[in-house]
């Protein structure tokens, strides 16, 4: 497996825009929110992190049967991030699950060149891709 997920949940008496990512299957975690303080306004996404994830998972692509990629956001919008990932991963072959929010739908199916198939995010449409996918049974989806 490679990929990233969210590490945990938002913390409510944080700021909304923090959020820490662990890298599939174990780790390391990274924090990919700068922390600006409570006043500042625009992004606080530090790209520096979202790159050093991005080569952490591609260097776990070679041996994946899946890949899993939280979410298609403002980097991959624009190229960067998980992009190459994914291109990687679809050239391999390797069944791919990505979390695409609205506003970067028409970037994700530039990428994806019209294979993207949309899913919805119920864990019963989860499992069924994943039956349907091939990926091997000794990974499981909770």
């Amino acid at each position: 497996m490679a990929g990233t997920v969210r590490e945990k949940p938002v913390d409510l008496l944080g700021h909304p825009c923090d959020m820490d990512l662990r890298v599939l299957p174990d780790g390391p975690a990274f924090r990919i929110s700068q922390p600006l303080g409570s006043y500042a306004r625009g992004c606080r996404l530090d790209s520096g992190a979202i790159e050093t994830i991005a080569a952490a998972v591609e260097a776990r692509l070679a041996d994946a049967d899946i890949l899993i990629i939280n979410k298609f956001g403002k980097q991959e919008a624009q190229g960067r991030g998980q992009c190459p990932a994914i291109s990687i991963a679809m050239e391999l072959g390797v069944p791919t699950l990505v979390g695409v929010n609205k506003m970067n739908v028409p970037d994700f199916h530039a990428l994806s060149d019209g294979i993207a198939e949309p899913s919805s995010p119920e864990m019963h449409a989860v499992r069924e891709w994943y039956r349907l996918a091939g990926v091997p049974k000794r990974l499981t989806v909770a």
